[in-house]
């Protein structure tokens, strides 16, 4: 049948499309085909060889006169006139200096070497740095063994009330606050002369069982422990802490327990100056770490955390509580410690000249309230260990041991100098706050059936720990057209209640424990560098104010002073704003270890009737440890404003071990200042005292509270 012209040409359409669609599916597989077969040829055609390095070309000896190549000429310019020769370059004995030409417009220097020019010394530009470092532990370690009604045991709760009280107590016996005083003094200068003048009104407060001492100026200097100041008998080492002249280490004063447990040998010795001995049974390596350990004894407080990680590291030590109990209960050893160490050489010239006011102040308080009151079923019994409450001091300044160059340049005067001028202010600043917060109220109604047992309810570790080291520059003179503040501050805090219960008839032949305490407070301050404080020169004052008006130059009445006798040249910085150094650290811990240990009659099985049982429910150690250290160098400070300069030490502490009536209240033993706490407060002030435990108190005893970082994000 035939198709009509317009179906005939459809179906060729459709057969054409059919068999370029074919060819297009069969020419895809033919390439891919062909593809495949030149890679099997090419891999078949590979070759690998060795490669091989070859320098035929051999380097002749060095010959620093080798003269002009053969052939060569003179370089020409235009019309054949030979180029005259480079005059010779002016010889630089030192790197980074400034290069300045003095020859006036259009004047060739000659053959002379370095004719019409002179060479500036190098003058640094300092930095501003600012850091604000808060640390923050909370731990709440309330453990619950047996049956709490069974035995009698009180609310925790009550617990941390009266601990919050103790905090309130240990607040007023501080005599003044840092809250706010960072971000105040960097707003103001003026903000450390009113703290300046506050802590001149001060006075130690008075109170019940509290010993506090107040020192200022020299007083306040050396090394000082309680109060009294330690002086050197000539000796090495001693046997208590009057009989050297360094402050005491925090490893010489541990509990009992805790030395056993760190392995410390008490026959070996303790006390302030004294190195602390291994445990017995200790590997022969103990004695090279002993020797490296003496070696850096200065700093041991604040190298104490990294050395019991490496002499603890896979030992097996005898348990703390000896091999004498085979029923051990430990619901106390509690360690809490906050460490901040900082080495600064910043900025600092032998001669110092200042527009406005020089504050420098160095102040350090330390208050210890250390609750121990044990009874055993209502009736207190006296501690077999006493608790210990230390605070110990040093507000030290030292000669530089950089030597001027007066003292060796003879009787020259500079010859040139520099100014760099900063058009603000210039900043140093560390703000450090370390704040621990724990309460360890185990509630233990014990039970043993078994041949031995081992129940450790507490022996919990907080530490807060921070370094810095921060380095400037140095001048030969410093001009502040602002105000000089240098302030170095340092707040420590010890809170501990250790309040133990004891019940129960099982009790009466157990070997108990709830005493022997340390509260440690330790705060070095040391510098090096005597600032001496001189009437203002006429010359350094004209120049201060010629500076201040926008003059770039120093004047050479005040470069060529005889200040600066021996000095080649002299390097000065002009900051037209304040030069302030602030180091503020505030340490705070607060232990909360009052334990309720019951054991009935019957609580040890009848199978091991007359097994030895000991419990131990105190050994706390908290501790706070500053030390700052600064470098510089004996400095002439000139001044046309008010100098503020002093030292400040307050020491304080309450420990009360007396016994605890029933229903005895920590507030009957408050100061006037608390005693305003009435039952429906409670609950406030206990909230109030976990929040401050980790955050910045808004009072401030220099005006209004200010962002500490306020003035570097403005």
């Amino acid at each position: 049948m035939s198709l009509d012209p317009i179906t005939d040409s459809i179906a060729h359409f459709v057969g054409l499309f059919e068999l370029a669609t074919e060819e297009a599916r069969l020419r895809t597989e033919y390439q891919s085909f062909k593809a495949s077969e030149r890679k099997a040829e090419d891999d078949a055609r590979q070759e690998f060889a060795p490669v091989r390095f070859d320098a035929p070309h051999r380097l002749g000896d060095y010959d620093p006169d080798t003269g002009p190549l053969p052939g060569a000429k003179d370089p020409v310019l235009g019309q054949g006139i030979a180029s005259p020769p480079a005059p010779p370059a002016p010889a630089l004995q030192m790197p980074a200096l400034d290069f300045v030409a003095l020859s006036p417009p259009g004047e060739v220097p000659g053959d002379d070497r370095g004719a019409g020019y002179s060479l500036l010394p190098y003058v640094p530009t300092p930095s501003s740095l600012a850091t604000v470092t808060l640390q923050t532990i909370r731990l709440s370690d309330n453990d619950l063994y047996g049956d709490p009604e069974a035995a009698g045991f009180v609310d925790p709760a009550v617990y941390e009330v009266l601990l919050a009280q103790a905090i309130a107590l240990a607040r007023t016996f501080t005599p003044w606050s840092l809250d706010g005083l960072t971000g105040a003094v960097i707003a103001d200068p003026e903000a450390a002369v009113e703290f300046f003048q506050t802590l001149q009104t001060v006075e130690a407060p008075q109170a019940d069982g509290l010993v506090a001492v107040l020192l200022r100026g020299d007083a306040a200097t050396g090394p000082i422990v309680d109060g009294t100041a330690l002086e050197d008998d000539g000796l090495e080492g001693g046997d208590g802490l009057e009989d050297s002249a360094e402050l005491p280490m925090r490893d010489d004063l541990l509990p009992a327990y805790l030395a056993r447990k760190y392995g410390i040998d008490d026959e070996a010795g303790s006390g302030a100056g004294q190195g602390t001995g291994q445990g017995a049974g200790q590997d022969s390596d103990d004695a090279a770490w002993q020797a490296a350990r003496s070696d850096a004894r200065a700093d041991k407080d604040i190298l104490f955390l990294h050395e019991r990680d490496l002499r603890d590291l896979g030992r097996d030590e005898t348990p703390p509580h000896g091999d004498a109990a085979l029923h051990s209960v430990t619901a106390g050893g509690n360690e809490m410690t906050n460490v901040a160490a900082i080495y600064t050489n910043w900025i600092d010239a032998p001669v110092i000249a200042v527009a406005g006011d020089v504050v420098t102040l160095d102040a350090v308080s330390q208050v210890n309230v250390l609750m121990d009151r044990d009874s055993v079923n209502g009736l207190a019994v006296p501690g077999t260990s006493a608790s210990k409450a230390v605070n110990a001091a040093q507000i030290e300044t030292r000669e530089a041991t950089f030597q001027r160059p007066s003292e060796v340049g003879g009787a020259i005067l500079p010859a040139t100098w520099n100014v760099k001028t900063i058009s603000g202010d210039v900043l140093l600043a560390n703000h450090i706050s370390q704040h621990s917060f724990v309460t360890d109220n185990d509630r233990l109604d014990l039970t043993f059936t078994a041949a031995s047992t081992t129940i450790v309810a507490g022996e919990n570790q907080v530490f807060n720990l921070l370094a810095a080291n921060e380095f400037g520059f140095g001048y030969d003179l410093i001009l502040v057209g602002g105000s000089m503040v240098t302030l170095n501050l340092v707040s420590q805090t010890n809170v501990l209640l250790d309040d133990d219960a004891f019940s129960g008839a099982g009790l009466a032949d157990a070997a108990l424990s709830g005493d022997d305490n340390l509260a440690f407070n330790k705060a070095e301050i040391l510098k090096d560098g005597i600032d001496t404080h001189a009437e203002m020169a006429k010359a350094f004052a004209d120049a201060l104010r010629d500076m201040a008006a926008g003059t770039g130059d120093l004047a050479r009445e005040v470069a060529e002073n005889e200040l600066f006798t021996g000095f080649e040249t002299l390097r000065a910085l002009h900051i037209k704003g304040d030069l302030t150094q602030i180091n503020v650290i505030e340490q705070v811990n607060y232990l909360g270890d009052q334990d309720q240990v019951h054991m009935a009659a019957d609580a040890v099985s009848a199978m091991i009737e007359g097994a030895s049982v000991s419990v131990s429910t105190g050994a706390n150690a908290l501790a706070n440890l500053v030390k700052i250290q600064t470098a510089g160098l004996d400095s002439t400070i000139m001044t046309q404003g008010t100098v503020y300069e002093d030292a400040v030490l307050y020491q304080a502490g309450l420990i009360d071990t007396d016994a605890m009536p029933t229903g005895v209240n920590i507030a009957s033993l408050a100061s006037e200042a608390v005693a305003f706490l009435a039952d429906d407060m409670l609950s406030t002030q206990i909230a109030k005292a976990f929040d401050d435990a980790g955050a910045i108190d808004e009072s401030s005893t220099v005006g209004p509270t200010l962002d500490v970082m306020q003035t570097m994000t403005a």
